[in-house]
C-alpha cells in the first residue's frame, strides 16, 4: 500500500511540474520590443487635395503645402515615440507623435492658414499574435480641440503608419474634413550621443 501511495505521489509531482514549466515560460514581446524606439517623419498627405500655403495650387503632399511661419516646426523635423512602461500591475505602449494643426486664435477670433505641429499622445496595447498595435485611450478631448482623429496604427518594416481623420484651414477660409496619412521611419541612431 506505501509502495503505490508513493508511487502516486510522484506521479502527481511529475504532472505538477510539467504543468508550472508551462506556466512560466516568458511571453514573446519580440513585436512590442521591434516598435521601441524614435521614429522621423518620412511622408504625409491626405486623401484629398487642399491649399493651405495660399500659393494656388491643390496638393495631397502636406510638405508642399506647409508654409513657413514663426513658431512651426517643419514636418521634416517630425518626430515620433514608442516607449513601453511597466507598474507593479500593468504595462502598456505609449505613443507620441507630431501631426499638423491649423491654428486658432481665441482673442482673435481668426484662423491662419499656418500649418503648426502638435505632439498626440496615445496609450497602447500590443497584440504579439496578430502584430497589431490597438489605440487603447486616445484624449478625445485633444483630439477635437485640434481637429484630429486617430483611426488606426500600423507597424511594418520598421515604419509606422499612422491614419488620422483630420480638419484643416484652408486658403480659401473653409474647413476640410480629409483622411491625413503620416508615414514615421525608425530612426536608431536618434538620441544616441
Amino acid at each position: 500500500m506505501k509502495t503505490i501511495i508513493l508511487a502516486l505521489l510522484f506521479l502527481f509531482a511529475l504532472v505538477s511540474c510539467g504543468n508550472d514549466d508551462d506556466a512560466h515560460k516568458e511571453e514573446s514581446h519580440e513585436f512590442r520590443d521591434n516598435l521601441l524606439g524614435w521614429y522621423r517623419l518620412e511622408a504625409a498627405y491626405t486623401d484629398t487635395p487642399l491649399d493651405l500655403n495660399g500659393d494656388g495650387i491643390m496638393s495631397t503632399d502636406i510638405f508642399a503645402e506647409t508654409s513657413h511661419c514663426e513658431g512651426t516646426l517643419s514636418p521634416q523635423y517630425y518626430l515620433c515615440r514608442f516607449v513601453h512602461h511597466v507598474s507593479f500591475d500593468d504595462d502598456w505602449l505609449d505613443i507620441s507623435v507630431d501631426v499638423p494643426y491649423s491654428k486658432y486664435s481665441m482673442f482673435e477670433e481668426d484662423y491662419t492658414t499656418c500649418v503648426y505641429e502638435n505632439k498626440r499622445f496615445y496609450q497602447c496595447e500590443v497584440n504579439e499574435k496578430s502584430k497589431e498595435v490597438i489605440i487603447e485611450y486616445d484624449y478625445p478631448e485633444l483630439q477635437d480641440e485640434f481637429r484630429i482623429w486617430i483611426q488606426e496604427v500600423n507597424w511594418e518594416d520598421e515604419t509606422a503608419y499612422f491614419t488620422f481623420k483630420k480638419e484643416f484651414y484652408t486658403s480659401a477660409g473653409t474647413w476640410e474634413e480629409v483622411t491625413l496619412y503620416m508615414e514615421y521611419k525608425l530612426d536608431p541612431d536618434y538620441g544616441k550621443n
